[in-house]
């Protein structure tokens, strides 16, 4: 998801860098920005991630005993 790359995100954004450093996920951005999303998204690399990750092999099904019967 990309974020809006506004003067208040970009500033929230390195406050949380600054206060909480590399150690914590409270700085991580969860989004993205435009610029790294054209500069390191392909769709060859989607690709190659729904490959690697959506597939038979690393499917988990879960089953309630309660939603059965």
């Amino acid at each position: 998801m990309q974020i809006r790359e506004t003067m208040k995100n970009i500033v929230d954004q390195k406050r949380r860098e600054m206060f909480y450093g590399d150690n914590l996920g409270y700085s991580v951005l969860t989004g993205s920005l435009l610029k790294e999303i054209r500069e390191n998204c392909s769709l060859e690399r989607i690709k190659q991630y729904h490959e690697k990750y959506y597939n038979l092999d690393n499917v988990l099904i879960n089953f309630e005993l309660a939603s059965i019967y």
